[in-house]
């Protein structure tokens, strides 16, 4: 019974034209700076702010015990600096944590 109901209602708002142009007016854009902003604090909150650095506004770095893994906001990707491939618990640490950051802060539509 409420599946039916339900059902029924995604149907018709999948079908009514007034309804997806509500859709694409809401649709919202992801602001890099804004992601930019809120991963530096969720990195200072996570490993202090003594161990977070952020480089030409865009790149993040974060140090722990000597080791020191590079953010690029846009890719998502966390790199080693040149020759410290021995801490791979920090890499997957930090790259699941702004992965998901960065869903949070996704519009789901």
């Amino acid at each position: 019974m409420y599946a039916d109901a339900v059902t029924t209602v995604v149907l018709e708002v999948q079908s009514n034209p007034n309804a997806q142009k509500l859709m694409e007016a809401r649709r919202e854009t992801f602001h890099l700076e804004v992601f930019i902003e809120r991963l530096e604090l969720m990195l200072h909150d996570m490993f202090g702010e003594d161990c977070v650095a952020c480089k030409d506004g865009k790149k993040l770095s974060v140090t722990v015990d000597g080791v020191t893994a590079f953010i690029d906001p846009e890719t998502r990707m966390v790199e080693y600096q040149e020759g410290s491939t021995e801490e791979e618990s920090l890499r997957e640490m930090v790259e699941v944590a702004v992965q998901r950051l960065y869903d949070a802060l996704s519009p789901v539509f």
